[in-house]
């Protein structure tokens, strides 16, 4: 698949989230959060740039030149306004859509950006306040220490079974 077609599937799943909140989904997007913070961080150590962890622009940190190209991430996030878009988000999703149109498979990283574009994708948006993240306005994600997030051996499970089996027990 070329940059450009992975750029446009990103595009079409983000056009397809549904930005209201889906509270049967909230235990698979706190572990989908915690996966995107681990892949971010391993991102950010690989980078060298760990103080701008947990939400920063890896394609930026590649080549300074792709941020200054913003018309297609403009046009894409342009055709998601006013279905409850909200800031920082946009901005997440500009780096969502940056990282798949120009940065190439790294053989030891996976790719950051998709457990949070699932995390969308299973409920919409997450507020942020003093280093916790919080999923369906209760649900509490610590983000520091990112040490956390860069044991050796640590995965989280994102396989559909799994978060599916996630919420089923989490929804009785």
């Amino acid at each position: 698949m070329t940059a450009r077609e992975q750029a446009d599937q990103v595009a079409l799943r983000l056009g397809a989230v549904d930005w209201g909140p889906n509270f049967q989904h909230s235990a698979s997007r706190v572990r989908l959060m915690r996966e995107y913070l681990r892949r971010s961080a391993l991102w950010a150590r690989e980078l060298g740039v760990l103080d701008k962890w947990p939400f920063f622009d890896i394609a930026a940190e590649f080549d300074p030149e792709v941020g200054r190209d913003t018309e297609f991430a403009d046009a894409v996030l342009e055709g998601m306004r006013g279905r409850g878009l909200t800031y920082p988000h946009t901005q997440f999703c500009r780096y969502m859509l940056a990282f798949a149109g120009s940065v190439p498979p790294h053989p030891d990283l996976p790719d950051p950006y998709e457990p949070l574009l699932q995390v969308y994708e299973r409920g919409g948006l997450f507020d942020m306040e003093h280093g916790i993240i919080l999923v369906d306005h209760t649900l509490q994600v610590l983000v520091w220490p990112m040490e956390r997030y860069l044991k050796p051996g640590l995965r989280y499970d994102i396989s559909e079974q799994a978060l599916a089996e996630m919420d089923a027990r989490a929804n009785g």
